[in-house]
């Protein structure tokens, strides 16, 4: 399965915001019924900046 992901649906030129393709991942396990919270494990390296964003948003 490939992730893809974006910080927010807008951007600064209004709705339809891009995504970015994270790559490949496989299902680890998940959380919950609704919100469901569901772990992937990327086969590769998150960018830099896209996993210090991330980290704010999962702390």
């Amino acid at each position: 399965m490939a992730l893809f992901v974006r910080e927010s649906p807008a951007d600064d030129i209004g709705e339809g915001a891009p995504f970015l393709c994270l790559g490949l991942c496989d299902y680890e396990t998940h959380l919950g019924k609704r919100p469901i919270a569901i772990t992937w494990k990327l086969r590769r390296d998150m960018p830099g900046e896209t996993f210090r964003a991330a980290s704010v948003v999962a702390s």
